[in-house]
């Protein structure tokens, strides 16, 4: 129920006194709880001893409703051992405002969704739907109807109705002209800032019932009692240890030089509507009128680079237009105008992936703080989002962008990198020893694989191939997909098949023959060539293969860790991709536990991690030191037969 006054407060507070486990859930005005957005208010839900769930909810700063001081309900949430969270990590945020102190006794539904089933949305609503049959379109219905007035034609008719039924004669256009102004003065549009407490305080409640009911749940499936097969509870409590770990990262966020940010930002601007005015001065030929391009429109950039200019393409999309897109005009480069259209669409990424969403998330401190989920990836690295702090390019992808992150004063910038993480974990798995020996001799695994499968006179763009080979052959990569990669140089030639690649039943291509002369079977003839450098790595995705087949799953080194394969949540099994699935969430656990022990490492605070590398403030030379702690703890967390090292680079210079 929805808190109404001092007496049901009080009465509810007592009612929670005793209890064991409390849901927890916090409703607020957006996402941001580290940067501009500031919790609403708390609902919990509990059992007392005659087994029937209690929920409410309790306002705590809506406008135009009854608000309440949260420090009656906090003292008696301390009380309770156990607090269940559907996302913890968002409540914490919330609940840090109003003096919440965190305990690291706590549950969290959302990662016991993904650790039962890492292929199924982890939302609280759809969960609720597909186990009980909760139906949440009367919610959504009722959130829109506050958030967008209803329309006009609706209105009218039903004033049109209700006068009719009072016996009062009134036209359609005094009914309409009666509804705009019933709408002007009754429907104002609400946001997530606006809402009463009266609006959403029923569906809030509702929602910690239904976390309580999702712990019992997952209580039950993941005991060992109730699957003996599958023990789940020692990677359930792995993982709600990092989520405070991963909270701790996100409140710290990483600090950014906003002035120099802003600075580039103007600059890039400034040269971005250059190349549009130059450009723009071109006249193209669409559909028999000329018009002056159009730097935005694929079909103005296709007639000016292929028509005016005269470049050859190589490339189609899949209506089988001709495709403009960086891959396709990267082999016309040393054009000037191509030059420019490149640099063109390096700085509207700049700006709209970068530049804006960074400067927009600036917080306290100077810091941005984006969202990182452990949840939202089925092999358990880290996703990152709003603004996504795991793409920030490098210098020689995008330049100026890194440098403005900088460190707090009196400390240094580092990224600590597991150095060819993929790599290592492929040839300590495969135990494929051509692999493992050049990696850790410290020679370049990429040359000796172009030697093998090219010949020791390989070209660079042999050694290119081999590089992605390496890194791309456990997913799956197959002949017309390398073939493609082959086809884009340089030099860039189009990607051409025989009747043998063309056939889509497999019995009809077994009566045929490859041509041998096509692009796609000189890219079948690499692989297997690749497959017969390394035939332990090919035999152990084979085996993967297979077990993920029979089984449905297959386990983690992580006791409690399984990627599945036949869930419910995975409707077109991806076998193949096995061997992927345990390289992957093997570097991501071996990740998570170096940084369940970053305690162990003073004076060193840990601001991002970007998929293999954990950057980090550090004071001043102590770098080798921190380098030297961490691969300490890595030799000792390190489950592989192959050695992992990090390797050091500091940030921004």
């Amino acid at each position: 129920m929805l808190i109404e006054s001092d007496e049901q407060y009080e009465d509810a507070v007592a009612l929670l006194a005793g209890a064991e486990v409390v849901a927890v859930d916090t409703e607020s005005t957006g996402l941001h709880m580290h940067q501009e957005d500031v919790i609403r208010g708390i609902s919990v839900a509990f059992r007392r001893v005659t087994g029937n769930i209690y929920s409410f909810y309790v306002p705590l700063s809506h406008p135009n409703s009854l608000n309440f001081e949260p420090r009656q309900l906090l003292a008696a949430l301390k009380a309770v051992p156990l607090h269940i969270f559907h996302h913890a990590i968002f409540d914490w945020g919330a609940l840090a405002q109003v003096g919440y102190e965190r305990n690291r006794n706590f549950y969290d539904t959302q990662v016991g969704n993904w650790l039962l089933d890492e292929n199924l949305p982890t939302g609280l609503k759809p969960t609720a739907a597909r186990l009980w049959g909760e139906n949440e379109a009367e919610e959504q219905a009722h959130l829109k109807s506050l958030m967008k007035p209803p329309a006009l034609s609706l209105l009218a008719d039903e004033l049109w109705s209700v006068a009719l039924l009072g016996g009062v004669r009134l036209t359609k256009k005094r009914a309409l002209e009666m509804a705009r102004e019933s709408q002007e003065i009754l429907h104002v549009p609400k946001t997530w800032a606006t809402f009463t407490a009266e609006d959403i305080g029923v569906y809030a409640a509702k929602d910690t019932e239904l976390t309580l009911r999702l712990y019992d749940y997952q209580f039950s499936r993941t005991s060992e009692v109730a699957r003996p097969d599958v023990i789940y509870r020692p990677a359930m409590e792995r993982e709600l240890a990092f989520q405070w770990v991963l909270y701790d990262m996100i409140a710290t966020g990483v600090r950014v030089d906003v002035d120099k940010m802003r600075g580039q930002r103007v600059a890039a601007e400034a040269r971005k509507e250059e190349i549009e005015a130059a450009i723009g001065s071109e006249v193209v030929d669409i559909g028999g009128q000329e018009t002056a391009v159009n730097l935005r429109s694929s079909r103005h950039l296709a007639a000016l680079v292929y028509d005016n200019w005269g470049l050859e393409c190589f490339e189609h999309t899949g209506s089988g237009a001709r495709s403009v897109a960086r891959s396709a005009l990267e082999p016309h480069e040393t054009h000037e105008g191509v030059a420019a259209i490149l640099e063109h669409k390096r700085l509207a990424k700049a700006l709209s992936a970068f530049y804006e969403p960074l400067i927009e998330r600036v917080g306290p401190g100077g810091r941005v703080r984006g969202h990182f989920s452990s949840t939202r990836t089925v092999t358990g690295r880290l996703a990152s989002s709003d603004p996504n702090l795991q793409t920030i390019p490098r210098e020689t992808t995008i330049a100026g962008i890194r440098e403005c992150f900088v460190p707090a004063e009196g400390k240094e910038l580092w990224g600590f990198d597991l150095d060819q993480a993929e790599l290592r974990v492929i040839a300590a798995i495969s135990k494929e020893t051509a692999m493992s020996e050049p990696i850790l001799a410290g020679r370049s695994i990429h040359s000796e694989t172009a030697a093998s499968v090219f010949g020791p006179d390989y070209t660079t763009e042999q050694r290119v191939l081999a590089k992605g080979l390496n890194f791309g052959f456990c997913y799956g990569v197959q002949a017309k997909r390398f073939a493609a990669s082959i086809a884009a140089g340089p030099p860039r030639v189009p990607v051409t098949m025989c009747d043998y690649w063309r056939a889509f039943d497999w019995e009809e291509r077994r009566k045929m023959r490859q041509c041998r002369e096509c692009l796609v079977c000189r890219a079948d003839s690499i692989l297997k060539g690749y497959e017969r450098t390394y035939p332990r790595l090919v035999s152990m995705m084979n085996y993967l293969k297979d077990r993920a087949k029979d089984r449905g799953y297959i386990p983690l080194h992580i006791k409690g860790r399984w990627r599945h394969f036949r869930s419910p949540g995975n409707r077109y099994p991806r076998y193949y991709s096995a061997m992927n699935g345990v390289v992957q969430g093997g570097i991501a656990e071996v990740m998570k536990s170096v940084m369940l022990r970053l305690g162990e490492v003073p004076d060193a605070t840990l601001c991002l991690q970007v998929h293999d590398e954990l950057v980090m403030e550090v004071a001043p030379g102590e770098a080798d030191r921190v380098q030297e702690q961490l691969s300490g703890i890595l030799r000792e967390v390190n489950p592989f037969s192959v050695e992992l090292v990090f390797t050091k680079k500091q940030w921004g210079v």
